[in-house]
């Protein structure tokens, strides 16, 4: 908890500007957290913690929401990032789904700017990049170049968040996994 309630008056106070006393009590309500965790029957003693959002604590999800707003907030702050303009008018930075951020890169100027606010934000918060996971896709004129950003480039396709993107993503299997994956859970439910 400290490492994400800590940090959040850095970034929730000042970039999404809430109140002070409203962190104040959050942080006395995430003061000393001590869990406790239940195996096979067998309930372990109290332990310190330290890290990451409390699962099965109501508060911990919109706790995490506010967290991740701000690197939102400050992408769609940064002038020198400049939007991708999606047709029909939409103008896309980032899009975001639980702890997965997908950045969205028009141009190569873009790329100084992302890199400096994903820096501040490593820096205000000690959330960290995962380069294992870091991808990016070659598209259009960038295909088979080399651009200037930490990530592992396809000039094929990647997968974000369960869905392929890219030239000759399988759609049809994309979509047919999905649905499966909602038909079994429906399933699940009749048989109750």
């Amino acid at each position: 908890m400290p490492d994400i309630v800590g940090p959040l008056q850095t970034c929730a106070v000042r970039v999404l500007r809430i109140e002070l006393s409203v962190y104040s009590l959050v942080s006395l309500l995430y003061k000393d957290v001590t869990s406790m965790v239940t195996v096979n029957g067998f309930t372990s003693g109290p332990f310190p913690v330290r890290r990451g959002v409390r699962q099965g604590c109501p508060l911990s999800p919109l706790l995490y929401v506010l967290f991740s707003e701000t690197l939102s907030t400050s992408l769609d702050r940064c002038l020198g990032f400049r939007p991708f303009n999606v047709p029909g008018g939409a103008r896309v930075k980032c899009v975001q789904y639980a702890d997965d951020v997908t950045c969205i890169v028009s141009d190569l100027v873009s790329f100084k700017p992302l890199s400096k606010v994903l820096a501040t934000f490593q820096e205000a918060t000690g959330a960290r990049l995962n380069k294992s996971k870091t991808k990016g896709l070659h598209s259009g004129g960038w295909r088979g170049q080399s651009l200037p950003f930490d990530a592992t480039w396809s000039d094929v396709m990647i997968r974000v968040i369960g869905i392929w993107l890219g030239y000759g993503a399988p759609e049809a299997t994309t979509w047919a996994e999905k649905a499966d994956q909602v038909e079994a859970r429906l399933d699940t439910f009749n048989r109750r």
